[in-house]
C-alpha cells in the first residue's frame, strides 16, 4: 500500500509540474482529417518541450517552445521575419531539406540591452503540426529554462504574434526564393 501512495505521488507531481500550458487562442477552429483541427491565426496550448542536441562529443537540452494545432508551421518564421526582415542564417540539421531560420541579436522587447537569437521552426506532417522557436539570451543562455525571468514574456510575445499574424505573402516568397537556390 505504501508503495502505491508513494508511486500516486510521483505521478501527481510530475504531471503538475508539466511544461505544457493552455493559451488563450483568439484564432479560427478549422476542420482538418488529421490532426482533427487546426487554428487559423492561433494555436491550441503551448509546450515548452527539452531537446537533445549533440555537437561533436557534447549533448545538452535546450528547451523548445511549441504552438500546437497551428494552421501553419511557419507561424514563428513569420512572426519574426514581419518584425524583424530577412534572417542571418539558415540552418539544416544533418542536410535535411527542412530550414531552421535564424536571427540573431534582437531586441524583442526594445530594451536595446537585451539582445535575443531566435531559432524558428516548426513541423507539419499528417499527425503533428506545430510552430516552435527556441530563444538564446546575449549570454547564450536558454531562454525557455525554467530559471529564465523572460520566459513568460516570450510566450507571450510570439502568441500575440501569432494571433495578429499579416496576410501578406512576403515571407512565403523569400522563404521559396531561398528554397530555389539550394
Amino acid at each position: 500500500m505504501k508503495k502505491i501512495s508513494i508511486l500516486l505521488f510521483l505521478v501527481i507531481a510530475l504531471t503538475s509540474c508539466s511544461s505544457s500550458q493552455l493559451a488563450s487562442n483568439n484564432g479560427r477552429k478549422i476542420k482538418q482529417k488529421t490532426p482533427s483541427y487546426i487554428y487559423k491565426n492561433g494555436f491550441k496550448n503551448t509546450e515548452i518541450r527539452p531537446i537533445l542536441t549533440i555537437n561533436g562529443i557534447d549533448s545538452v537540452y535546450i528547451n523548445e517552445l511549441r504552438f500546437h494545432r497551428v494552421s501553419n508551421a511557419f507561424y514563428t518564421q513569420k512572426v519574426m521575419y514581419d518584425t524583424f526582415g530577412h534572417w542571418d542564417k539558415e540552418v539544416r540539421p544533418n542536410n535535411e531539406k527542412h530550414t531552421i531560420l535564424v536571427w540573431e541579436k534582437r531586441q524583442l522587447f526594445g530594451n536595446k540591452n537585451e539582445l535575443y537569437s531566435v531559432a524558428a521552426d516548426g513541423i507539419e506532417i499528417t499527425t503533428v503540426m506545430y510552430a516552435s522557436v527556441l530563444v538564446f539570451d546575449a549570454q547564450n543562455k536558454d531562454c525557455f529554462s525554467e530559471q529564465s525571468k523572460v520566459k513568460d514574456s516570450l510566450i507571450r510575445y510570439f502568441s500575440n504574434g501569432i494571433k495578429n499574424i499579416s496576410t501578406d505573402r512576403k515571407f512565403y516568397t523569400a522563404y521559396r526564393n531561398m528554397m530555389k537556390k539550394r
